[in-house]
């Protein structure tokens, strides 16, 4: 497998008027013309380009995909697939078969049968194809180094730490790159007794912002702070929904036109919005994601990451729960929450209210007000 690495590369991205370029690089053409060089003058299966978060890898990408050069050689065979970490590599492979293979399919039965059904169907077309996967980590070795790096300045664990101990912790960040640096970082230098109580609180069943929430704010709390108070609202409600699954964005859609009353083109841009500043992950079935918009969003899913959920719900819950926007009953309560029952026949200000805990008959339930 070759390899670009782009830790001196500059990037500048920036929209274009032009909606047949959606962006423009400006300090990454040694890369691509090193990966290029690497594309086409050479027999390569795999290459892979890495750097640090935010080091333009998927804007080279995109660029890359959309070079004249690049184009001519695949003869316009160029896939472009964002690999959210919430998908499995079945799942991967399924999207691969409907933008590669260009025909819709059943699921495969797993991970070998769409190894073999696709592998199949590439060899008897015999053409040449580009397939460029954006945000991948290799292994789970990537995201144990990006850890350690934080936690002990090196890219690996130390002999004189312990082993299971640090990777059980680490596995816990779930592969999202803000949760391995606040939790590593919180324990670079800390005694064995810190680390236990780490996995401590995580054999307890809470989860990281539970315990991090100082450390995940300052994080994230830039990127909440620079978004309009609509867009704001529209990130909040994400939180309703079911984190870590794919969930056809219909729905969201479906909530932000009834309920913040907009229109569905202007919810569909800030679907783009919040999954360009990685606050959601889109996928697609579709074999042209270029050509996704309001009209197809029936073909796109989302998914969160559990600790932005978290984040989102947290944000979400500041205000005392008869006036806040939203009410969620989470899997975690047993039946109807005990706190609820307290206001009697107070009218709660809910706009929005999702219901995770499953079947529960009229014993269980309670009589609430809403506005009409």
């Amino acid at each position: 497998m070759a390899s670009v690495d782009l830790v001196d590369s500059t990037v500048m991205v920036k929209e274009s008027t032009d909606s047949r370029k959606s962006e423009f690089c400006v300090g990454l053409r040694k890369s691509i013309g090193d990966l290029k060089e690497v594309l086409l003058g050479r027999e390569v299966s795999a290459v892979g380009v890495h750097c640090i978060g935010g080091g333009g890898k998927t804007t080279l990408a995109l660029a890359l995909s959309n070079d004249p050069q690049i184009k001519d050689y695949f003869k316009n065979n160029v896939i472009f697939i964002n690999v959210s970490q919430s998908l499995n590599l079945k799942e991967i492979l399924e999207i691969m078969w409907e933008k590669i293979i260009k025909k819709k399919r059943t699921e495969f039965q797993n991970v070998e049968d769409g190894y073999v059904q696709l592998q199949q169907h590439l060899l008897k077309e015999s053409k040449p194809t580009l397939v460029i996967l954006d945000d991948v980590w290799s292994n789970r070795a990537d995201a144990l180094s990006l850890f350690c790096f934080w936690a002990f300045g090196q890219t690996s664990i130390p002999s004189t730490m312990d082993s299971s101990l640090v990777k059980e912790v680490q596995e816990k960040c779930g592969g999202l790159p803000l949760a391995l640096k606040v939790i590593g970082s919180s324990l670079h230098g800390q005694p064995h007794v810190a680390w236990e109580r780490e996995k401590n609180n995580i054999s307890k069943g809470e989860t990281i912002f539970d315990y991090h929430k100082e450390g995940l704010l300052r994080c994230f709390q830039p990127s909440i702070d620079s978004l309009d108070d609509i867009v704001k609202e529209c990130f909040l409600d994400l939180g309703l929904f079911p984190g870590n699954r794919k969930i056809c964005v219909d729905a969201l859609l479906d909530t932000w036109v009834n309920v913040r009353k907009l229109e569905w083109q202007d919810s569909f841009a800030i679907l783009s919005m919040l999954a360009r500043r990685n606050l959601l992950n889109l996928t697609s079935d579709r074999r042209n994601t270029k050509t996704l918009n309001y009209r197809n969003a029936s073909k796109l899913y989302f998914s969160q990451h559990d600790v932005i959920q978290d984040l989102s719900l947290y944000l979400g819950s500041q205000d005392n729960v008869l006036h806040r926007k939203r009410l969620l009953m989470s899997s975690k309560d047993n039946g109807f929450p005990e706190k609820w029952k307290s206001f009697g026949d107070i009218a709660f200000d809910a706009q929005i209210v999702s219901i995770h805990t499953g079947p529960m008959d009229e014993t269980q339930w309670h009589e609430m007000n809403f506005p009409k």
